[in-house]
């Protein structure tokens, strides 16, 4: 679903980063990715992907309203741009948040899933995305 389509009276969660030995009990996960443009956080609470560095994105777009995301720490900014991350040449992340007052850049693990059609699996030391349009040139 597009930014432009959420409702605007819905929040968009940043996730609070845990982790936890009991997948059962495990609410979110998230690790750490090293990119050209900085690093990032693979999220599983994260609804959206989401940057603070609108230098990391490409083809800056005005949302057609703005959004409420609900930071880790309980406060709620508006959002009012999204872009494109370009993962590489063949991968390009659509309709990441640009929230200006936030100091991370988050992957949401639902919609990296979503938008690759990739398996995502999370082990003790690693963090495996798999699926066909994720194959190497």
């Amino acid at each position: 679903q597009k930014p432009e389509e959420h409702d605007s009276t819905s929040s968009h969660l940043a996730g609070m980063v845990t982790s936890g030995s009991n997948i059962y009990n495990l609410s979110s996960f998230s690790c750490l990715c090293k990119l050209d443009s900085g690093v990032w956080i693979l999220d599983s609470g994260a609804s959206d992907h989401m940057s603070y560095d609108q230098e990391a994105l490409a083809d800056i777009q005005v949302l057609q309203q703005p959004l409420s995301v609900t930071l880790p720490n309980g406060h709620r900014v508006m959002v009012h741009q999204y872009g494109k991350l370009h993962l590489s040449n063949n991968l390009v992340l659509e309709h990441v948040l640009v929230v200006p007052h936030f100091k991370y850049n988050l992957l949401s693990i639902k919609s990296l899933a979503h938008q690759t059609h990739c398996k995502v699996v999370f082990t003790e030391s690693l963090c495996i995305l798999q699926g066909p349009s994720l194959k190497r040139p």
